[in-house]
């Protein structure tokens, strides 16, 4: 991996804070953030936690300096911001301070199911601040930015998880990637975590949006719903998406986004 911390944007939240232990966990060094800059983590000579607020672009250039990689982590909530200043409009202001600071790669955590808004997991999500019509507008607006750049360098991935669970770890040999919005199912924070982090060196995953589950709950999204909330499980291989043994071989199979 290349020198320089991984920046986690909205570190304090329970994704984040996974993708700050996923760092960790391998030895490099974290930047974690959060509005305040105050954060309750264990000590770490590896860590350092520093404010940064999506909502206030200023905040950011000091926070991303010398950055391999970010996190986008961050979301709506009551202290921090509706789904338009945060999912939207701050992830544009992450995307430009990316590009300004040359930031090879943005990581972005978004949600299974963003742009199908005829499907009923859209639609119920919706109903929370207008959440998921925010955050597809956050990534299409990404999306066009970095197809307009000249500098073929810096990239984007999108990550859009099933349903969020805070069980532990199953590890790559549990998960399927899929593209195109077609299947969902669940999967823990710690194993997309582990996900974002390895997106960041992945060259198959520049410029690329891929949705991601274990793969005995893949369902179709027209299903997913109501068996996520049953905590079904299925015969494995049910989405035919993509599998691998390890992280990396996981998403060497990516397609990048068609560019506009």
């Amino acid at each position: 991996a290349a020198a320089g911390p991984i920046v986690v944007l909205g570190a304090g939240g329970r994704t984040g804070r996974q993708c700050v232990r996923a760092v960790l966990d391998r030895g490099q060094l974290v930047v974690a953030t959060s509005r305040t800059g105050e954060l309750d983590l264990a000590a770490s000579p590896q860590c350092k936690i520093v404010a940064a607020d999506v909502t206030r672009p200023e905040t950011l250039r000091g926070a991303l300096a010398g950055a391999r990689g970010v996190i986008f982590a961050a979301s709506q909530s009551k202290g921090g911001g509706s789904a338009n200043a945060v999912d939207n409009e701050g992830l544009v202001n992450t995307a430009k301070a990316c590009i300004e600071a040359g930031v090879t790669r943005l990581v972005i955590v978004s949600s299974g199911a963003v742009s199908r808004p005829d499907s009923s997991v859209y639609q119920f999500l919706n109903l929370f601040g207008n959440i998921m019509a925010e955050k597809i507008a956050g990534e299409d607006r990404v999306r066009a930015m970095y197809a307009a750049l000249p500098n073929n360098d810096l990239g984007y991935t999108i990550v859009r998880p099933g349903g969020l669970t805070d069980a532990e770890a199953r590890g790559f040999g549990a998960v399927e990637l899929g593209q195109g919005d077609k299947f969902s199912g669940r999967i823990s924070r710690a194993d997309v975590a582990d996900l974002s982090i390895a997106s960041i060196d992945s060259d198959a995953a520049r410029n690329a949006t891929f949705e991601c589950f274990y793969v005995d709950t893949a369902k179709p999204l027209e299903a997913v719903g109501l068996s996520n909330i049953m905590k079904q499980t299925v015969q494995e291989g049910s989405s035919g998406g993509l599998r691998g043994s390890s992280w990396s071989e996981l998403l060497a199979g990516l397609r990048p986004d068609v560019r506009a």
